[in-house]
């Protein structure tokens, strides 16, 4: 596992996900995908669905999380605006498939004109600093392991000593 970015909005790192079995995963239970909503309102392109399944438990334990595992599908040229996460305080993010993945963008805490942008596959995600994605051609399929119990500092540690570990 190489660490290719590695801030305090996000660590970018190298793993092998076996994608196959999530997008098997995905299909099982994509017919009860619902729209995003919250106390700030619905969003209609944006729609999640729910499921703790093995190959999820798997990850949990490589990472040494805890987790409330969840697929997140942005459709296409659509607009996800700056926010930060309810709740979760950080989240393990791959990105599935899509050709061009859009990137996240970060706003920064007291400049607001400042912006960061990050491609990647695999990222950990401080969902406590405001993130936006904006999707072009291809919707953005993400399979999200959501932590509630553990901040981004902790969990990067923990990412880190896969590597160390393998």
């Amino acid at each position: 596992m190489i660490d290719l970015v590695d801030n305090a909005n996000i660590l970018i790192f190298n793993f092998d996900i076996n994608e196959d079995i999530l997008l098997l995963e995905y299909e099982k239970i994509k017919h009860k995908e619902k729209v995003y909503e919250d106390e700030r309102g619905e969003v209609p392109f944006w729609k999640i669905t729910h499921g703790h399944f093995d190959y999820a438990k798997q990850l949990e334990k490589i990472f040494d999380i805890k987790s409330r595992p969840r697929f997140y599908n942005l459709k296409p040229n659509s607009h996800l605006p700056y926010h930060t996460d309810r709740e979760t305080k950080c989240s393990i993010n791959f990105i599935l498939d899509s050709k061009n993945p859009a990137p996240v963008k970060f706003r920064h805490r007291w400049n607001k004109e400042l912006e960061y942008e990050y491609h990647y596959k695999c990222a950990l995600l401080n969902t406590q600093i405001e993130h936006s994605v904006k999707t072009e051609d291809d919707s953005r399929l993400l399979f999200k392991l959501s932590i509630f119990d553990e901040g981004f500092e902790t969990v990067k540690k923990k990412i880190k000593n896969v590597n160390n570990r393998n």
